[in-house]
């Protein structure tokens, strides 16, 4: 990683689609749902080029975001522009080809995105490399980078909120696509997985390259969780739900937060009152990819140490190929998974 004296960043981005750009339909505003709008709400980076196979796509980004230098392919563009964080948006089957070519160029870091790769063998040849040459890989779990997701592991690791009795959550649109959102949520909150079960979900993923798989997850600090896939033609859902020994916390489009009381009933017994106002510092909403933008910077100058490296990621990754593995036998044969 090269020391930096400049204040400005020049950013690089390939794949122009969805995350890459067309996440954020207005702007200027507070918040970036996409790449670019990240580096558009930079004080620190600026966008010098963008790639896409889509012409189409590249006409509108360089449009959007005033951006001249665009390219069809990404090995032209690297070859010719001078690049400090390169953003890859694209598919995850095409990342180590992609930073096996950009790590010979002089980057300082590479911003991928999630999933790392789609298989364990690439994803491990990617931080092997990025770490030989010495480039910051940065994965965009995006929520490790959230200060209220950061303020909810801190609670749950100093036993502020209780035991963790038990953890739910539905997703749609895939275990690779969605659902590795929640299991690299669970591997930051608590560390390595012992073992997993799981089956092919009767509600199927539309995705032809990925899985709906419904399953059985246990951490080797104590928390046993479910995962459950549902069918996306009926609508969206990513939702998680901890339960513990003291309250209950609901995540999806809203956050919902409950303490144990105890209400006038006839057993006498505690029960789950909701909370108006949540004992938490942040606020829970939308997450900007600028979080992840600056956490990289601060990374690239010292002041903090990767929240979502490339290694980080692929706990993730471990996980949803023991689930694969699981569900494939159809026996629901517990597969151990080692974790880091």
């Amino acid at each position: 990683m090269r020391n930096r004296s400049q204040t400005e960043y020049r950013a690089g981005i390939i794949g122009c689609g969805r995350i890459g750009s067309e996440f954020d339909k207005e702007m200027p505003r507070k918040i970036a749902f996409s790449h670019a709008g990240a580096y558009f709400l930079s004080s620190r980076a600026r966008i010098v080029a963008a790639c896409d196979s889509n012409s189409a796509k590249l006409d509108i980004f360089r449009k959007k975001w005033e951006v001249n230098r665009v390219y069809l392919d990404y090995r032209e563009m690297l070859s010719r522009e001078k690049i400090d964080i390169l953003s890859v948006c694209t598919p995850g089957e095409t990342h180590w080809p992609i930073v096996q070519y950009a790590s010979e160029f002089p980057i300082s870091a590479i911003y991928c995105e999630k999933p790392i790769s789609n298989n364990l063998e690439d994803a491990r040849k990617m931080v092997r490399l990025c770490r030989e040459r010495k480039i910051l890989l940065m994965v965009n779990h995006q929520r490790r980078f959230d200060p209220f997701y950061q303020e909810l592991k801190e609670k749950i690791s100093n036993g502020e909120i209780g035991k963790i009795q038990q953890v739910n959550c539905y997703y749609t649109r895939g275990i690779l696509n969605t659902g590795i959102h929640i299991l690299d949520l669970f591997c930051y909150f608590f560390n390595r997985v012992e073992w997993v079960m799981a089956v092919h979900s009767q509600n199927k993923c539309l995705f032809k390259k990925d899985l709906n798989l419904d399953g059985v997850i246990k951490f080797k600090s104590g928390p046993l969780i479910t995962m459950k896939a549902c069918d996306d033609r009926f609508y969206l859902i990513l939702e998680l739900d901890i339960l513990t020994s003291k309250v209950r916390i609901r995540l999806g489009d809203k956050f919902e937060y409950f303490q144990v009381g105890r209400r006038n009933n006839l057993l006498k017994k505690n029960v789950l009152i909701k909370v108006e106002t949540p004992p938490f510092r942040f606020k829970y909403g939308p997450i900007s990819l600028t979080l992840g933008v600056e956490h990289i910077i601060n990374c690239l100058e010292g002041r903090e140490k990767p929240l979502s490296s490339g290694q980080q990621s692929i706990n993730a990754l471990e996980v949803i190929e023991a689930m694969r593995s699981s569900a494939k036998d159809g026996k629901n044969i517990l597969s151990i998974v080692k974790g880091k």
